[in-house]
């Protein structure tokens, strides 16, 4: 990035073009994300979300502070949810951040490199498939996004002219991301890093600096202390979990050695194009088959060229762009090599607003035809993408909500009632159900004969299982539940729904 004294000087000159076309750009990405919004089932982690309104509810705002996943977010969303409950209305809040976006890097990027920039990165942000996602899901990644591009703004700011007033706007915008999910405190890591190595000339700038961030992490001790109590060592070893004091709490490593080439390709071309996330889950690898070929080639076309060209035409300033995004990177992988936690691109969601921006700073670079090519590639791999998530079935969330009221519909008073990674989602669904729907135990699915022994003990004469399977990798990946129950069917049924299988089994007595 260029010095920030050194921004556009015609700038003032395109104001009013610039901003009726910023506002034309965020009025379509307002109707993007409003379309189908309510559509597709609440997933496993926005029924989380939506519990935490219960939370509230019962004990008051006190209970955020033990939010680990964003008690900001959660505070808005339960604010919304005294209009309603519905999947539209709750996911509201993360559509509202989604939209909010697109000004927001479009002046940014109109600051650093000018106005095309600009407009070309609001643009991208407008048409992505990855922000559409999040801008649709009731959960904090698009507040996650926002807080990003806000951090980024003013930071920039602040090395323009360093002031107290500008050191608050930066410990406000890195308070905001924080809180929205911990990915922020990673990324606000790397800003306080980035800051001590570019200030180091300027005392004055650096005292006021240190001083903000000294100031952040007193506001956040309250909500640090707590979530110290939930993130202990002993978690991480499987104390609570009854999986063994010596056993990882997650087995061996799920981190693949394309992890990071695939957020590059997620960031641009979403979740909807090439391979379904069901079929990643099953084939890590699956992205680089060759029947994706010709996708890839998209997708390196219209964002892996421009974002090559910005880093290089960028490589003696880019590091306010680079340096949060990559030590948020640098810890995320590190959590997955080690297992804590399963590697996931929506945990590097902070770095987005970067890719898009140095994407963007590229393509303006190129000769005109290329420029061409290149915008080209790139709205037509996210409008494929997008148009893939909104309106292809199996390119959505897991469709917990049609199988749990198929369930609902079919299943007799005392009928058996077995879920895997669907607990709390069948609850929200169904609640006359009640307690009904049972996990089976850890213990369950270490080998063939204890799936069949559990199984016994639940059903020992000849009953009805229901079996609602969802993702079974993580769990059970040898399939030994369902292989139990086919051992002892007499007729059997299955119902597929989007990441969900329903099976109906009528067992013969043991």
């Amino acid at each position: 990035m260029h010095s920030p004294a050194a921004a556009p000087a015609a700038a003032p000159l395109a104001a009013a073009p610039f901003t009726r076309a910023l506002a034309a750009l965020t009025l379509v990405a307002l109707a993007l994300r409003a379309v189908r919004l309510g559509a597709q089932s609440f997933w496993i982690d926005e029924v989380l979300t939506y519990g935490w309104i219960q939370e509230i509810d019962k004990n008051g705002f006190g209970t955020l502070l033990g939010n680990i996943h964003g008690p900001l977010y959660t505070a808005v969303v339960w604010l919304v949810s005294r209009g309603s409950h519905s999947e539209a209305w709750l996911r509201m809040p993360s559509l509202v951040a989604g939209v909010a976006a697109v000004p927001a890097l479009g002046i940014l990027a109109r600051a650093v490199w000018g106005a095309r920039a600009g407009l070309v990165a609001a643009a991208l942000l407008t048409v992505s498939p990855f922000a559409l996602y999040y801008s649709q899901e009731c959960r904090n990644y698009s507040f996650s996004i926002l807080f990003a591009i806000w951090t980024l703004h003013a930071a920039w700011r602040f090395q323009a002219a360093a002031s107290a007033r500008r050191g608050a706007w930066v410990v406000l915008a890195e308070l905001g991301g924080i809180l929205s999910n911990l990915n922020g405190l990673f990324f606000t890591v790397g800003l306080g890093l980035w800051g001590l190595w570019n200030l180091r000339r300027n005392r004055r700038a650096l005292q006021v600096w240190c001083l903000a961030h000294v100031v952040l992490g007193v506001l956040l001790v309250p909500y640090a202390w707590e979530i110290t109590h939930q993130v202990r060592p002993e978690r991480l070893v499987g104390v609570e979990t009854n999986f063994g004091e010596k056993t990882p709490l997650r087995g061996a490593t799920t981190l693949h050695p394309l992890a990071l080439a695939y957020t590059a390709f997620a960031f641009a071309s979403g979740y909807s194009l090439g391979p379904t996330l069901e079929d990643l889950r099953a084939h890590p690898g699956g992205i680089a088959a060759p029947q994706y070929w010709p996708v890839l080639l998209l997708v390196v076309v219209g964002f892996g060229v421009p974002l090559v060209c910005g880093v290089w035409r960028e490589r003696r300033g880019r590091d306010l762009l680079l340096v949060p995004a990559l030590v948020t990177a640098g810890w995320t992988l590190w959590v997955a090599a080690t297992n804590v936690k399963p590697f996931n691109v929506r945990y590097l969601s902070v770095g987005f607003p970067a890719f898009v921006l140095l994407a963007a700073a590229g393509s303006q670079w190129m000769d005109r035809r290329w420029r061409t090519v290149v915008w080209a590639a790139a709205l037509a791999a996210s409008l494929w993408s997008s148009a893939n998530y909104l309106l292809v079935p199996r390119y959505g969330r897991d469709d917990a909500r049609g199988a749990v009221q198929y369930v609902a519909q079919h299943a007799a008073p005392q009928d058996a009632i077995v879920q895997l990674s669907l607990t709390a989602t069948m609850r929200h669904y169904y609640t006359a159900l009640g307690s009904r729907p049972v996990h089976p135990p850890p213990a369950a699915t270490e080998d063939f004969a204890a799936a069949v022994n559990y199984f016994k003990a639940l059903v020992p004469g000849d009953g009805v299982v229901w079996y609602v399977e969802c993702r079974p990798l993580g769990i059970d990946p040898k399939g030994l539940l369902c292989k139990a129950l086919q051992s002892r069917a007499a007729a059997q049924e299955r119902h597929s729904f989007v990441g969900v299988t329903v099976y109906r089994f009528a067992l013969r007595p043991v």
